[in-house]
């Protein structure tokens, strides 16, 4: 078996990356394409803009929310057992959604079926491959971000020749079917090995003939010498009076033949030695032997009796005001168990690192405001910039060209000088903002919009990388699933609230300047 610095930094990791890019490719095809194979369908239907846009967004939203699962699911089972889990629930999504007639149809295979896949496949094959990688993780990653990023550019070519030749129900089934081929990419899902321990020759010896050895070589006793000896011990503390008696535990006469071990049992009363015992090696017969005791002793010992008595009742009477007090805070120590179960399961303590709350609250107001911007942009550039149909999509391309170069090229440059991912995502960051900044001031010119598409093509590569590379870098591989499935969650939760208000604004902006 390699070492664990050779397996971390590849060998069979490219073959998880090869895997992650098919996954991808197989299953991306109808989320990219959606509103090619389904808008005259919705429009036949009746189902309105509105309906269709809460239903990417609830679609969006469990995906994100299942991401608490993921830490749960991928400590109990490993991330190829779960990413074959989730391929089968997004591959049935997909071919159910060829037979979906009904709006409550759609949200059933697309928000449930699909959308709970894609929310367990993400934190197994995150998982499966920065468990691969250390020091060529970014590689890695931009290997296979870049490849997925092939995908768009070439699925609705794809799927616009499929819609002419079978039909949208045809299409859509052709993508089920190729969808159900990420069950034997996520198969090789395989995770990593754990090395055995081998026992040394003598414990290997010390096995097979059930004995152990102090370190002195001496013999030690047999577990019936042991109970041997604690039963004649316990015996002799529990029976020492019995209404005025003395009851000492004698070893049958056939054991006391066995010299192996002498033990001496003394008791004593008033400083006179009793009985004196031999115990042998095996287990041994006790007989007890009662020894009448003198009268004076007799009544000190029901004094302490009688007194033994109310001390025992008192104690009873505690115990009852115990219990008490512990059924009447049985519902709240049994609610402070739920949640330390809650916090354990989900891992919620990452929650006290400021670092990492900062972290996740950075990542989802990027990952809002992007997603609100990509799909904003052709209107922004058809409606404020007056440009005409083929000039915004000369527009788009450049900027896809870009991304995916940049998705090829930098994260390799970072790998051999070190950057760090936090740094490259900042610098990524002040591209976008200043791309953008530039198109809302000079948006009238038009070669200098396809210089600004440079360096927002550029910036949204960057960013597609890195920004899945902060979490990883930042906390253990352990703790990774619950770490990236809290990022979905907030990721879902800012969505929800702000995607709205800045869709809604654009509208207005756009509607004003028109």
């Amino acid at each position: 078996m390699s070492s664990p610095q050779s397996v971390l930094e590849g060998g069979w990791g490219w073959v998880i990356v090869a895997a992650n890019s098919v996954i991808n490719l197989t299953l991306l095809p109808l989320l990219t394409c959606f509103g090619i194979l389904f808008e005259d369908k919705f429009l036949m239907m009746g189902i309105t803009a509105v309906e269709t846009s809460f239903l990417l967004h609830l679609g969006t939203s469990i995906t994100c929310l299942l991401g608490l699962a993921g830490g749960p699911l991928l400590r109990r089972f490993s991330f190829r057992q779960v990413a074959l889990l989730g391929c089968l629930l997004t591959a049935l999504g997909v071919t159910f959604t060829s037979q979906a007639n009904s709006y409550s149809g759609f949200i059933f295979t697309y928000c449930v079926l699909l959308a709970v896949g894609q929310g367990l496949l993400y934190p197994a094959t995150s998982l499966a491959l920065n468990s691969y990688f250390c020091r060529r993780r970014s590689t890695a990653m931009g290997l296979t971000i870049a490849v997925t990023g092939l995908g768009p550019v070439v699925t609705p070519l794809i799927v616009t020749r499929l819609i002419e030749g079978f039909g949208v129900t045809g299409a859509v089934l052709v993508l089920g079917g190729v969808s159900f081929h990420s069950l034997a990419a996520a198969a090789l899902l395989r995770p990593l090995r754990k090395k055995r321990s081998v026992p040394s020759m003598e414990e290997r010896e010390l096995l097979e003939i059930g004995e152990t050895k102090d370190t002195e070589g001496k013999r030690c006793p047999t577990k019936d010498q042991l109970m041997s000896r604690s039963l004649i011990r316990e015996q002799g503390k529990e029976d020492i009076t019995n209404n005025g008696y003395i009851i000492i535990p004698v070893l049958s006469d056939n054991h006391l033949e066995n010299k192996d071990e002498n033990i001496k049992d003394e008791v004593q009363t008033n400083g006179e030695t009793l009985r004196e015992g031999h115990v042998g090696t095996e287990t041994c017969t006790v007989t007890p032997v009662i020894y009448p005791v003198r009268s004076d002793q007799t009544v000190h010992m029901r004094k302490n009796s009688r007194r033994g008595l109310v001390e025992q009742e008192c104690r009873q009477c505690q115990q009852q005001d115990q219990s008490m007090l512990d059924n009447s805070g049985a519902c709240l120590e049994q609610t402070k168990r739920l949640g330390r179960f809650i916090v354990m399961s989900l891992d919620l303590t990452l929650l006290r690192d400021p670092v990492y709350l900062n972290i996740v609250v950075g990542m989802g107001l990027s990952f809002v405001a992007e997603l609100n911007f990509n799909m904003l942009m052709p209107f922004i550039l058809a409606d404020l910039a007056g440009l005409s149909r083929k000039q915004v999509a000369i527009v788009m391309s450049v900027q896809a060209s870009l991304d995916i170069t940049a998705r090829f090229l930098v994260p390799p440059m970072a790998d051999r000088w070190q950057w760090k991912s936090r740094n490259v995502y900042m610098v990524s960051l002040l591209g976008s903002i200043m791309g953008r900044t530039l198109l809302a001031h000079l948006s009238s010119h038009y070669h200098l919009v396809l210089a600004i598409s440079v360096l927002l093509g550029l910036s949204k590569g960057i960013k597609a990388v890195f920004q899945a590379l902060i979490i990883p870098n930042y906390v253990p591989l352990e703790r990774l699933p619950a770490a990236s499935g809290l990022l979905m969650v907030n990721n879902g939760l800012i969505s929800l609230v702000l995607g709205p208000l800045i869709g809604k604004f654009s509208y207005l902006e756009i509607s004003g300047g028109s």
